[in-house]
């Protein structure tokens, strides 16, 4: 894939700082993208749900996803899923599965057998449903897809935000249309995250949500899940 596993990592780094910096003002997108730990989510993004895992132990990544409207919607479920990462190691299939994967569950009813007269016949079960993936070996990103495929079943998003840095903030400011003190905001934010802090001012908080309002809690909140604490 023409993508490197360094820009995926800092294109979602950006892209979630953005993301948080404009929460405070626009409270019901707060669910629409989310860090955690180490996975990165973004929901219902032109009808695709997405996870991209960060392996911290060797840099490595695995990235699922899921378009809703994609004809391969019942194709790869549960153990299915394994044919995606057929070109992969199998070290790769075990991260996706201990991590991203575990965001793109969905719940079925699965029949069971009925030990008494009065036992339910069905049993609710979790299973993983998604319609492309990707994932690095070193620096180099590659998926059980072409291209086209690879837009057409669930990558557009990816596609978008992996770009330039300059374009990416033209494109995140235009979308959450930013003030100057959020894409301060998210600048500083990106800096500190890109280069390891885990640690920001709250005077930098206090520039883009009142201490008091339910946004700032948002903030707060999304800030955790993004491993960045308050000094």
């Amino acid at each position: 894939m023409r993508y490197s596993g360094e820009l995926i990592y800092d294109s979602c780094i950006y892209a979630m700082c953005a993301h948080i910096a404009a929460i405070p003002r626009l409270l019901y997108i707060s669910h629409e993208k989310f860090w955690d730990e180490e996975t990165f989510c973004f929901r219902s993004q032109f009808g695709t749900d997405g996870a991209i895992s960060f392996n911290p132990q060797n840099g490595a990544l695995v990235g699922t996803f899921r378009r809703n409207d994609s004809p391969r919607i019942c194709e790869y479920l549960g153990e299915n899923v394994h044919s995606l990462f057929a070109d992969a190691d199998e070290s790769v299939y075990k991260y996706a599965q201990e991590q991203a994967l575990q965001y793109m569950l969905i719940s079925f009813e699965q029949k069971v057998k009925r030990r008494s007269l009065f036992a339910k016949k069905t049993k609710e079960v979790a299973l993983p449903v998604v319609t492309t993936v990707f994932w690095s070996e070193g620096n180099d990103v590659f998926s059980s897809d072409e291209e086209n495929s690879f837009l057409e079943n669930g990558g557009e998003y990816v596609d978008i935000i992996c770009v330039s840095k300059t374009s990416l903030g033209e494109y995140l400011n235009e979308s959450y249309e930013l003030t100057s003190e959020e894409i301060d905001f998210a600048e500083t934010l990106f800096d500190r995250r890109k280069h390891g802090g885990t640690a920001i001012s709250k005077d930098l908080l206090l520039n883009i949500a009142d201490e008091k309002s339910v946004g700032y809690d948002a903030l707060l909140s999304a800030l955790s899940g993004f491993n960045v604490s308050i000094k």
